[in-house]
């Protein structure tokens, strides 16, 4: 069975914890609220982690950030604290870029100079698990955390942890990553904004098109979108098909499963019919050209009003005018009449895999537990705006407001429901290029389900 949809016990968990600051005591769950503004002190000195040793051991690194990009300066500093304190460690970072990581990982790999470990997100971590190139860390999670004050993989949300288990993998089920940082989508605002024209964030749709009228007057492009990134316009199409006719029902429908179809199911013509009101009245002009981060720089700039993105935009766009932004964020609104969970709210993480030709396993995950351990955590989620998979590390100030949206304990789901590690090429090949069309109108609604339909039915048949 390949993963889908998270427990909503688990969800359960996930608030719990994410709504509490304190030390980690398993099995006794933490009950202290946090602060509004995470810790922002230095962490203690880096303790060794391995024996002395007159031997080097390097540790190589593969990441999608690029040198000098935003958070990735923090990265070093904190390995340059791991490798002082760990003299007998190398740590070398490969800083890859997302252009064509995939394929600058096998390269790596044929020429015989494989990473260590790799740094991407769950979905993706799922895909890599089940093409076999990567290890699973089971028993390295059993093992006590980097500040020996718990086992390892009671230190995660448990939620988010799940989404590391992959049960399909090909050297079979178990745990094949180590997040650390997450994120939770939504409709992201500026809060100032709103309070100017005295308007309120929206929770239902009804009010994303009021709100959407409102701004279009007052000269303000309602939504900003970069295009360009096609998995940005199929996440907004999900959203609208889950509200619409359910989470289970659509990933179903993704994947083929029989008894579900595009064509016969009018839920899905009007999540079309939706999506494409909504692309061609109020996404800022040529948005399919947009190529990341333009549109975001321009929300920064107050030239358009609400993103529909995860959490990590802020992180994306330190050093801007989002920096000292009043950042709200909703969950995307309810559809009235849906069938789907109105609640549903997708769930992710970013982090690292350890391949199956590391040639220092047991060093690698022990640096692993150090990017993941409470002191680095905490300055990380503070600094690099990014929330952090660590029970007890506070949110970020900017995102305070996901405290809010997990409040009344939604559903959460993976990323893209599921699709994007569950059927990658079907929504990359067929998907993503039909709702391009559909969003600026080359495909009426009605055409695009058609040709959903026969494309999925030739896709699959091969």
């Amino acid at each position: 069975m390949k993963v889908s949809l998270l427990a909503r016990s688990l969800t359960a968990v996930l608030l719990i914890a994410l709504m509490t600051s304190c030390t980690v005591t398993p099995p006794a769950p933490p009950t202290v609220a946090p602060s509004e503004v995470p810790p922002t002190v230095a962490p203690s000195e880096v303790p060794p982690t391995t024996a002395p040793s007159a031997e080097t051991v390097e540790i190589k690194l593969m990441h999608q950030f690029t040198e000098g990009s935003k958070a990735q300066p923090l990265l070093v500093e904190y390995t340059e604290k791991y490798m002082q304190a760990n003299p007998n460690i190398k740590v070398t970072w490969d800083w890859a870029g997302w252009e064509q990581y995939d394929q600058k990982m096998q390269a790596k790999i044929v020429a015989g100079d494989p990473p260590d470990a790799v740094w991407n997100s769950s979905p993706l971590m799922a895909v890599y698990a089940r093409e076999g190139l990567l290890q699973p860390i089971d028993n390295a999670l059993k093992e006590q955390n980097f500040e020996d004050d718990a086992v390892w993989a009671d230190t995660f949300l448990p939620g988010l942890l799940q989404q590391a288990y992959v049960q399909d993998a090909s050297t079979g089920p178990g745990y094949y990553a180590v997040p650390t940082d997450m994120h939770i989508s939504g409709i992201l605002y500026d809060k100032d904004m709103l309070a100017r024209m005295n308007l309120q964030a929206p929770q239902t749709w009804a009010d994303v098109l009021n709100l959407a009228e409102k701004f279009k007057a007052a000269g303000i492009s309602p939504f900003a979108q970069d295009g360009g990134y096609t998995p940005y316009n199929f996440r907004v199409f999900m959203y609208l098909a889950i509200r619409i006719g359910g989470e289970t029902a659509f990933y179903d429908t993704a994947l083929h499963k029989e008894g579900f179809t595009w064509k016969d199911n009018p839920d899905w013509l009007k999540a079309a019919q939706e999506f494409q009101n909504l692309t061609t009245k109020y996404f800022q002009p040529g948005f399919l050209g947009s190529q990341w981060p333009a549109a975001q720089t321009e929300w920064a700039n107050g030239k358009a009003a609400m993103m529909i993105i995860p959490t990590w935009l802020p992180s994306e766009m330190l050093g801007t005018n989002v920096d000292n932004m009043n950042i709200g964020i909703v969950r995307f609104p309810a559809y009235a009449g849906g069938k789907g969970d109105q609640t549903a709210t997708e769930l992710k993480f970013n982090g690292f895999g350890v391949l199956k030709q590391s040639r220092h396993p047991k060093e690698t995950l022990d640096f692993l537990k150090y990017l993941s351990s409470r002191q680095v955590q905490e300055v990380s989620a503070a600094e690099a705006v990014t929330p952090s998979p660590i029970v007890g590390v506070a949110l970020p100030a900017q995102l305070s407001d996901v405290k809010g949206m997990l409040a009344d304990n939604p559903k959460m789901i993976p990323m893209q429901n599921g699709i994007e590690s569950d059927a990658p090429e079907w929504m990359a090949n067929v998907a993503e290029p039909l709702i391009g069309q559909l969003a600026d109108g080359t495909l009426t609604p009605e055409k695009f389900i058609a040709e959903l339909q026969a494309q999925s039915d030739a896709f699959y048949t091969k």
